[in-house]
């Protein structure tokens, strides 16, 4: 393994290293919140959930604290479930969902069989997890400040028959690492490539590995940060004390009127245009970005939030509420509710 050592500045530093029904109604209204109305179905077994992920393919992947992973076709209400970890949960997917980063101890990366393909035996307080867009490259902090970075994630798998050790274990390493002063909190990924890491004391830096010498302090926010996404333009936050922040990624800055905004997720991508969605106390929310007008809002039912995402087309969204994750269109319409229990089941 090719061994470097460049010292940028004080701050960064890089080194070489089945399906049941329910009754339920809405109503839509233009720019007012639309009602769900579910009847009292029992979710009880429903698995935790870890992760909600739209993949590029359009396929909503759903990870649990028990280690299984949801894969499912929501226009035609079908997918499948494979259990990739015995009893940790996971907490991120590659973009073509054959890869899953799972928080164990040490944190791993395991194929859909549960087979291991890399255990990161150098990362001991896991904070978070980020895939490049493409999938090729794995971007994995700890709460001690460390990024380190897989650069041929693409080509994770076990130990071939005739692969020598040497080089299975050369692929177990990773490439290279930063260090920041502390990671806590959701790493995202903008649509350019540049990172968003987000710090113990709620300051979000952009790093771009391109250039890497090149770090810039872009917002702070109230508390950790709890959720994050990001494109190339802009940036949607929320902090584990339940506040909202938007910002632009460049140049770096917030927006004001997000300052006292409450959200506990918040998803965005360049399909929803100059909307970002979030989920609050309420229901869900999309709001414009420059001003923070609402678009539209479904109310849920109350219980704890667990996960946001919106599609790459800007056309579904998932909420989870209660580990059961509502399925609604691009217009704030629900479609359907999913859960996790050993399978998939739907509530219609």
């Amino acid at each position: 393994m090719i061994s470097r050592t460049l010292v940028f500045s004080a701050l960064l530093s890089v080194c070489a290293c089945g399906s049941t029904s329910s009754n339920l109604s809405t109503q839509d209204v233009d720019g007012q919140a639309a009602v769900v109305k579910s009847s009292k179905k029992s979710v009880v077994g429903a698995e935790r959930i870890s992760m909600v992920y739209f993949a590029p393919n359009q396929n909503l992947y759903i990870g649990t604290q028990t280690g299984n992973l949801a894969e499912i076709d929501v226009a035609n209400q079908k997918g499948s479930v494979s259990r990739v970890a015995q009893s940790s949960g996971v907490v991120l997917t590659s973009p073509n969902g054959e890869q899953t980063v799972v928080n164990a101890s040490p944190p791993v990366v395991t194929a859909l069989d549960g087979s291991l393909v890399l255990q990161m035996s150098l990362v001991k307080n896991f904070a978070s997890a980020v895939f490049s867009p493409d999938g090729k490259v794995l971007y994995v902090g700890d709460k001690g400040g460390k990024l380190r970075i897989w650069g041929q994630a693409h080509s994770f798998t076990k130990q071939g028959k005739d692969e020598r050790l040497e080089n299975y274990l050369n692929r177990q390493a990773p490439d290279f690492l930063v260090q920041f002063p502390s990671i806590e909190g959701e790493i995202a990924s903008t649509g350019s490539g540049v990172l968003l890491i987000p710090q113990s004391d709620g300051t979000i830096s952009a790093w771009d590995p391109k250039s890497p010498g090149d770090i810039q302090s872009l917002m702070k926010v109230k508390g950790t940060v709890k959720s994050m996404q990001a494109t190339a333009q802009n940036v949607v936050t929320t902090s584990d004390s339940g506040y909202l922040k938007v910002g632009r990624v460049s140049p770096p800055s917030y927006l004001p009127w997000s300052k006292d905004v409450r959200a506990d997720y918040v998803a965005i991508r360049n399909s929803t245009g100059s909307d970002f969605v979030m989920l609050d106390s309420e229901g869900v929310k999309m709001k414009n970005i420059d001003n923070g007008s609402q678009t539209w809002s479904l109310a849920l039912p109350p219980g704890q939030r667990c996960g946001l995402d919106v599609s790459d087309n800007g056309q579904e969204i998932a909420a989870c509420v209660g580990n059961v994750v509502y399925l609604i269109n691009g217009s704030g319409k629900l479609m359907s509710q999913v859960f996790v229990k050993g399978k998939i089941e739907f509530m219609n």
